[in-house]
């Protein structure tokens, strides 16, 4: 199988769908019904930088799709992924996106991971509160869902490694905290850690191809209970 995606930093897949590790953590919604009955689709956004963005092309050459399995009558999947993409740029985003599409009725944020080790910690962690309170107001019939900063093997930023750990861990905490204080939703992504073996990209930032399929995997699992 060629690879159809110049760029993509992994060989084609292959093998089974590892297992995904988040669905104890999320009781099911009841489903949303029109005026006739008919159950309504629901419109998904999923933000984030490289990970979503190559998360996207991964779930395309798998069977489950860029859909991640998710029935299209149930829900739309719109996947808004760039590379390198830092916090600042989230709220502009999402503007931009809300201008041909529907409000989403559930927003996940996979962010942050670039901007660890750019400024202290307690700003980092207050910017993001406000913004993603001020994305509540905006969204206001959404559920907003907090994908956890995901360790690396290697940090970009001059920073040593156990200080970007700590200072990854202490966001995740707080922000989904938050997230759930306000009525929303946390992804863990337990099993991607540096320790397990092929979950990582010979760069040690991205992830490959295993633990991409682990990261779309988790995001199914939660998506489920939420449409």
């Amino acid at each position: 199988m060629s690879n159809v995606y110049p760029g993509y930093p992994y060989p084609p897949p292959s093998g089974p769908f590892p297992a995904t590790t988040s669905t104890q953590h999320y009781p099911s919604q009841p489903p949303v019904t029109t005026m006739d009955g008919r159950r309504k689709q629901k419109q998904v956004w999923i933000c984030g930088h490289s990970y979503v963005f190559w998360a996207e092309k991964r779930a395309l050459e798998r069977s489950f799709g860029p859909q991640l399995g998710i029935p299209l009558e149930d829900a739309e999947l719109h996947w808004i992924g760039k590379s390198g993409m830092t916090w600042d740029q989230l709220t502009p985003t999402l503007l931009h996106k809300r201008q041909r599409l529907s409000d989403p009725d559930i927003l996940v944020v996979h962010l942050g991971g670039n901007d660890l080790g750019t400024a202290d910690n307690l700003d980092i962690i207050n910017r993001m509160k406000k913004d993603l309170g001020h994305l509540k107001q905006i969204f206001r019939n959404s559920t907003l869902v907090w994908s956890n900063i995901v360790p690396r093997k290697v940090w970009n930023q001059e920073v040593p490694h156990k200080l970007m750990e700590r200072s990854r861990r202490r966001v995740n905490k707080e922000i989904g905290f938050f997230v759930k204080g306000i009525g929303g939703s946390v992804i863990r992504h337990d099993s991607l850690v540096p320790e397990s073996p092929g979950l990582f990209h010979l760069n040690g930032v991205l992830l490959s191809e295993s633990g991409t399929d682990v990261f779309n995997l988790d995001l199914m699992s939660v998506l489920e209970t939420l449409v």
